[in-house]
């Protein structure tokens, strides 16, 4: 059986759920909790076995020092070494005050990382939770940095410290506890599920205290939330079936992108898949697969079939006016790349697209989101939650904001769904041809656009993740075979869910 469904929570939705759990959060009851799960991973994960295992315990001046202080405590008593590390001069916790009273007077304590002629076995950062601001510089500043140049092993309690457990994002001169795993607390927080946050969260266990939860608006989309929205098929399915995806783009000189999308598309099983260049020439230039049948932009579009525009389209007059006929089409539609910049710049397209009956996808990274609602590349990630909204309802479209985690958003609904799958290999040229290809082609086999963009997204992500294993790290990807484990993906969540 699949995991649960996993939801994201906001901060604002974690501190209710903590004021609802009442008395077992004044008593110190979840703090207790908290602290023998992570004593608990802690001692599974790095230091069973270990002859005199040593711990140094970073502890902050609130209730996450509390946390921590506890842990402490609880590694004390199975013979684990415990250095504490406290920069700061406790709090009002009284919660904190009553954890460090139970430790032995003897107990070491620095207000910096030691050095020590035998490094530690772990690291556990109890610095900062959830509602702490940012960290620039000062006393906490030195000790994560500390931190981060020690290669030690670092387990974070909640959420790694100075992160924004909400966007995920450090501004300038931010910085944060780089951790090798985390244990969030309660429930899965957006923030540790894209960008900045994803990254220095390192892999991520959850658990719960006992304090119930609701669902929320945001769903860390993984093989649980998808499974339902594969196709199914019986032994009478034929190509016809599986609809048509055209790919208009390739204009000379970037005729790569079309044949990318194209095989993303194939990948999906789609019937028939047509890559439309600017001209016969490019057409003709290019290895490509016998399957893809080739046309021009000038050539009609029949109304049922998936259209991906944008792909090597380039910025010619030529190009604005594919585009600008491509969103009146009345069939499915997904923008990429050029077709992207392209209506950052046509109000004509702008329009068109924001009074389609059908919401088309728009498939962005960052710079070209930024240009699409005139800001900068930084402010989108500062919140890419909102900007993702904030681009689906200005073009009454489904937004596929990429990304380390990218996040999906829809102009009828609040809710965003984040991609649990990804990999750095995609970090190379063409990856993004690939996902808008996917897509296209699961609109083509008749999925809606939401769902076509949330399986496409995972399934992207999930074959750059079995490539890295091929390749054994994130160098050398090459695309025809990334679209290959795409399909492999595919196939996989169907059996999951079919057989």
């Amino acid at each position: 059986m699949p995991d649960p469904t996993v939801n994201l929570y906001t901060v604002q939705e974690i501190h209710a759920a903590e004021a609802a759990a009442g008395s077992a959060l004044h008593d110190g009851t979840l703090a207790r909790r908290a602290a023998h799960a992570v004593a608990e991973l802690g001692w599974a994960t790095w230091l069973r076995g270990l002859v005199n295992p040593c711990v140094a315990v970073l502890a902050g001046p609130g209730n996450n020092g509390a946390d921590a202080l506890l842990t402490a405590n609880l590694l004390t008593t199975r013979g684990v070494h415990v250095v504490l590390v406290e920069p700061l001069a406790p709090g009002k916790s009284a919660l904190r005050a009553r954890a460090r009273s139970e430790l032995p007077v003897d107990i070491e304590s620095h207000d910096r990382l030691p050095t020590r002629r035998r490094p530690f076995d772990l690291i556990i950062d109890g610095l900062l939770g959830i509602g702490a601001r940012p960290v620039k510089y000062g006393p906490l500043a030195a000790v994560i940095h500390q931190v981060n140049a020690a290669g030690v092993p670092v387990l974070s309690i909640d959420v790694p410290s100075g992160m924004n457990a909400d966007t995920g994002a450090l501004s300038e001169g931010d910085i944060c506890i780089q951790a090798s795993r985390t244990l969030t607390l309660i429930g899965h927080k957006r923030g540790l599920a894209t960008y900045q946050g994803a990254a220095a969260a390192g892999q991520i266990s959850v658990t719960s205290l006992g304090v119930p939860t609701d669902a929320t608006g945001c769903v860390l989309d993984g093989t649980a939330s998808l499974a339902t929205l594969c196709p199914r098929e019986d032994a009478t399915v034929h190509k016809g079936r599986r609809g048509d995806a055209w790919i208009l783009g390739g204009a000379a000189g970037m005729t790569g992108a079309a044949w990318i999308a194209s095989t993303g598309a194939l990948a999906t099983g789609a019937g028939r898949v047509f890559a439309a260049f600017e001209t016969a020439a490019s057409a003709a230039a290019g290895d490509r697969s016998p399957q893809i049948q080739t046309r021009t932009w000038a050539a009609p579009v029949p109304e049922r079939a998936a259209v991906v525009i944008g792909c090597g389209l380039g910025q010619s007059d030529d190009a604005v006016a594919a585009l600008e006929t491509a969103v009146l089409h009345p069939g499915p539609l997904l923008l990429d790349a050029d077709a992207l910049n392209l209506l950052a710049r046509s109000s004509t397209a702008a329009a068109a697209l924001a009074n389609r009956h059908a919401a088309a996808v728009l498939t962005p990274h960052p710079l070209e989101a930024a240009r699409l609602l005139g800001v900068s590349a930084a402010s989108i990630q500062q919140d890419r939650f909102s900007a993702v909204r904030a681009l689906a309802r200005r073009f009454n479209a489904v937004v596929v904001l990429k990304g380390n985690g990218s996040i999906i958003s829809v102009a009828t609904s609040d809710s965003t769904w984040v991609s649990a799958s990804g990999h750095p290999i995609l970090a190379t040229g063409g990856t993004g041809d690939c996902l808008a290809g996917l897509i296209g082609g699961l609109l083509a086999r008749g999925l809606p656009p939401l769902d076509a963009a949330r399986l496409g997204t995972w399934i992207h992500g999930r074959a750059a993740e079995l490539e890295a294993a091929r390749l054994g790290g994130s160098c050398g990807l090459d695309l025809a075979q990334l679209a290959h484990s795409c399909a492999r993906a595919i196939n996989e969540l169907q059996r999951n869910r079919f057989n």
